[in-house]
């Protein structure tokens, strides 16, 4: 289950498992690289130490997840408690998203 955190955008999940997806459009006219995904956890409550990936999906025409674009290596929360950290994760290959594309972030 998901719960608004902030007013930021940010959310949790209130157990120890889960996906948060983000899908986003390019209504652009240009292509859109990207280079890195930025992303933070705050451990309200204690337990962390949980291992997640950053996986990009295309899209696969029908607003679902499609080809997968990049799979990071397992990486783990941050243990301890009221616990910010903040991570930058630079893509080994730079991923372009053509005009009128879509893609997901898992």
């Amino acid at each position: 289950m998901l719960i608004p955190l902030n007013d930021n955008g940010g959310i949790r999940i209130n157990n120890s498992s889960g996906n948060i997806v983000a899908r986003f459009n390019n209504y652009s006219s240009n292509s859109i690289p990207i280079k890195s995904v930025e992303h933070s956890f705050t451990n309200l409550a204690g337990n962390g130490n949980n291992s997640y990936k950053i996986i990009i999906y295309g899209d696969n025409g029908c607003g679902k997840p499609g080809a997968l674009l990049y799979s990071s290596p397992t990486l783990m929360s941050p243990a301890g408690h009221r616990v910010f950290k903040q991570f930058l994760i630079l893509l080994q290959a730079l991923l372009t998203f053509l005009q009128t594309a879509d893609f997901m972030l898992v």
